[in-house]
């Protein structure tokens, strides 16, 4: 058995717009600056917790029950909760290729460090009855690089590391799957910052989802 397990934002759908226009208007409801999607890009990837503090200037070791954090983020996430499907697009491909994957009998799954709560609801409208099995974040939860994120793949199906295959588009996706020692490839499009990604050594840099179905047979 092998496992293809992929990232979400910036790998499988382009989240950008619904993220930038949810995040953009909760920073200005409190008098924030706003970003544009470029900066916003760089803060994605390491979970919302992340994307809100680094939006108004916090660190990620600072206080999240500070009160004026508290507002942005709450607003942000009822504002995406609500607008989550407006803009939000598949890269080219995907679904089709994801069918005949599993057609070919291989299982396919998403970790992610969107908030489950979303990742959930996004994953069954675009790729309704494809993925086995979905995981993402809780709020204060753990999040990749931690290995722990890859924890029931191990539960729940009889496989060892060299038999999963990671996809992502972030330094974040390598070096979770160089803690988790699985095998793992990087797309050159999506959000993560491409310089430092190909400081990673991926099987092979991938320029079109498609691609899979030559790799995968």
């Amino acid at each position: 058995m092998k496992l293809l397990v992929f990232d979400l934002d910036g790998t499988l759908l382009d989240t950008m717009p619904d993220i930038a226009g949810s995040l953009n208007h909760s920073l200005e409801h409190f008098g924030y600056k706003t970003h544009t999607d470029l900066e916003v890009a760089s803060y994605l990837g390491h979970g919302a917790v992340h994307l809100v503090k680094k939006a108004i200037g916090l660190n990620d070791n600072d206080d999240i029950s500070e009160e004026l954090f508290e507002n942005v983020y709450n607003l942000y996430m009822d504002t995406y909760h609500q607008n989550r499907l407006n803009q939000t697009k598949e890269y080219p491909g995907v679904t089709n290729t994801l069918i005949e994957l599993k057609r070919r009998g291989y299982t396919l799954g998403v970790i992610s460090n969107k908030p489950i709560i979303d990742a959930k609801p996004i994953i069954n409208h675009y790729f309704s009855g494809i993925f086995d099995f979905v995981i993402g974040t809780e709020k204060n939860g753990i999040r990749k690089p931690n290995t722990m994120m890859a924890q029931y793949i191990f539960d729940n199906y009889d496989v060892q590391k060299e038999d999963v295959y990671y996809f992502g588009d972030s330094f974040v996706d390598a070096q979770f799957s160089i803690n988790c020692g699985f095998n793992y490839y990087l797309f050159n499009y999506g959000y993560g910052e491409k310089i430092l990604l190909h400081t990673y050594n991926p099987i092979e840099f991938l320029d079109d989802f498609k691609q899979l179905l030559d790799i995968f047979l």
